[in-house]
């Protein structure tokens, strides 16, 4: 589940606010980056290598979890790239993530009620990109004019 247009929060009959099926899905990213991330600080590596091993865990989880389901299935892979057996993983994963995700779950829910209203901001770099090319386009065809009149 990919998209930065998806709806993250939706009101119900009842006037309270829920996640929608893709902000579950952010929820519970979120959830196994923070629990992921507390285990590879608490390794006895560099801290480069540490955030290397972070980055290669979420580049894994983005590349290759599309749906809530789906985490569960790569408990095997998220294990060995922690250098953890299965079953430890598993047992950290139980006793930790029901606090962690309610936790993360509040925290997203609030986010979003929070932004309700207020306009999306625009891709800044995107935006300076085209900003630039456009500047870029102008000053070469101004230049280009000046060059011609001068002849």
């Amino acid at each position: 589940m990919s998209g930065n247009d998806k709806k993250i929060l939706e009101q119900n009959s009842h006037g309270e606010f829920e996640l929608t099926a893709y902000g579950e899905f952010l929820s519970y990213f979120h959830t196994h980056i923070q629990l992921f991330n507390g285990l590879i600080s608490g390794k006895k590596i560099s801290p480069t290598d540490q955030e290397v091993l972070k980055q290669k865990v979420r580049s894994y989880i983005v590349s290759n979890i599309q749906k809530t389901e789906q985490f569960f299935d790569h408990l095997p892979k998220f294990a060995e790239f922690l250098g953890m057996s299965q079953s430890d993983l598993s047992a950290f994963m139980t006793k930790n993530f029901m606090n962690t995700h309610a936790g993360i779950k509040n925290k997203l829910i609030e986010q979003e009620k929070a932004n309700i209203g207020k306009p999306k901001k625009k891709d800044i770099p995107a935006f300076r990109k085209k900003f630039w090319k456009r500047s870029e386009n102008w000053f070469l065809q101004v230049k280009g004019l000046s060059e011609w009149k001068v002849m």
